[in-house]
């Protein structure tokens, strides 16, 4: 079917003075394993145009708490995407796109998931009548699993990201912040006019 996953290499930080990881996931690859795979400093880059299909969950990883944490999911065409300006439906070529899988969010945190940055990333929800309530779910959905602060997922970014319904079925919200601490589920501020 033509899909391949390319090795992950490792590139020394100069600022953590530890080791991180690029790897570039095409179409047919298996997304959930390089976000289990993944450490803090890793970035994996998604071809862009491609589909995968979630739920994806996000999971604690061990780090420092310093900006050297950030684990990085992007697309291969992030140079289409500018910083600081607003994406649209119109920019969806550049990016890949997460789909929600049946009545399952299409990215979910573990407890104490952090240092999660996506960016430019769609997510949408499915067309085939299997509607999750939320497309994105941030935290705990009321299943016990946040019972004391430090289990709280938080350092959770989206930027330049299109989050929407795909037609039909339409889902409860886009995102759901659910007692998350500095999570990045925000709007962009409109352009001026």
């Amino acid at each position: 079917n033509g899909a391949q996953e390319v090795r992950s290499r490792r590139v020394a930080d100069p600022a953590s003075h530890t080791a991180s990881s690029a790897k570039l996931i095409r179409a047919g690859g298996n997304l959930q394993a390089a976000l289990d795979a993944a450490r803090p400093g890793d970035t994996i880059t998604l071809e862009a145009g491609a589909t995968f299909t979630g739920a994806f969950t996000l999971r604690n990883k061990p780090g420092l708490g310093t900006e050297a944490d950030w684990i990085t999911i992007q697309s291969s065409q992030l140079s289409q995407l500018p910083a600081n300006v607003r994406v649209s439906p119109g920019k969806s070529s550049s990016m890949p796109k997460i789909i929600a899988g049946g009545a399952q969010p299409a990215i979910k945190t573990s407890g104490a998931a952090h240092h999660y940055r996506f960016i430019g990333i769609e997510i949408v929800t499915n067309e085939s009548g299997d509607a999750s309530y939320n497309l994105i779910e941030l935290g705990d959905d009321g299943g016990g699993g946040q019972t004391t602060l430090d289990k709280v997922p938080h350092h959770l970014e989206f930027d330049r990201c299109l989050v929407r319904p795909a037609g039909a079925p339409p889902c409860g919200r886009l995102c759901a912040r659910r007692r998350t601490r500095r999570s990045g589920c925000r709007r962009t501020p409109p352009r001026p006019r």
